[in-house]
């Protein structure tokens, strides 16, 4: 799939819930935030990012054969591929802006019990290895 060919790093968002319709509820919420996100990144890293894009549709559990997150009966991952600068060799470390994130949707999470949030960065051989073979 050419959107993992492009990008050499990306962050996964595991949107995790027990509740079915807690997790609609859920899944849309964050879904609505993950501009704010990319946003965020964009801006923490505009000097060294060169694109960054948003997988158009969330993968299932099957399809990235989760086994991080079997606790919670709903899970779906949404990918972000960054491109960042050839010059940038060091460790890409987005732990702040991933947690200013957190801290934004955790004040308006209601149900803290039965939803929770994973995400993730990892270099393209790392994500090609958790996912399955035809991505």
């Amino acid at each position: 799939m050419r959107f993992f060919s492009r990008y050499e790093h990306f962050v996964q968002v595991d949107i995790l819930s027990q509740d079915f319709e807690e997790h609609l509820k859920w899944k849309s919420y964050v879904e609505t935030q993950l501009k704010r996100l990319c946003d965020q990144i964009f801006k923490d890293f505009r000097e060294q990012l060169l694109e960054l894009r948003i997988h158009p549709r969330p993968f299932t559990r099957e399809e990235t054969q989760d086994t991080l997150n079997i606790e919670f009966a709903f899970c779906e991952s949404y990918l972000i591929g960054l491109k960042f600068s050839r010059s940038e060799t060091g460790p890409i470390d987005l732990r702040s802006t991933v947690s200013q994130f957190c801290v934004l949707l955790d004040m308006n999470r209601i149900n803290k019990s039965d939803n929770n949030l994973r995400i993730m960065h990892y270099g393209r051989e790392q994500l090609a290895q958790s996912l399955v073979q035809n991505f």
